[in-house]
């Protein structure tokens, strides 16, 4: 008896491994469709947060990080360049139609 119980969960473990196999698209990793502005909003706005966590807990001086990070969006907005989309464009994040693709275009 004890060894069709145990041929019995081997054959529903294979089974089970089997469905989940079928189903490989549904585990598929997360991909995210974002505009690239939107992108960039959302990382001032983790630097901005970060600097001011670190200057509440490390030091004052961390306040500097912060004005660094103001005058380069009011500096953005004035004159259209963005240091960080050109890095992201370096390195083949930003796709034709201005969409983050993490890890490279070549990359799916």
């Amino acid at each position: 008896m004890i060894q069709v119980d145990h041929v019995l969960d081997t054959i529903s473990s294979i089974c089970t491994y089997n469905h989940i196999l079928k189903q490989k698209h549904r585990l598929a990793p997360f991909k995210l469709n974002m505009k690239t502005e939107s992108f960039i909003r959302i990382l001032a706005g983790v630097m901005i947060l970060l600097s001011v966590a670190l200057t509440q807990f490390v030091d004052v001086r961390w306040l500097w990080f912060t004005c660094f990070i103001g005058l380069n969006l009011i500096q953005s907005a004035i004159t259209g360049f963005c240091p960080p989309t050109y890095v992201l464009g370096k390195l083949g994040w930003i796709t034709p139609e201005g969409r983050i693709h993490f890890g490279g275009a070549g990359r799916d």
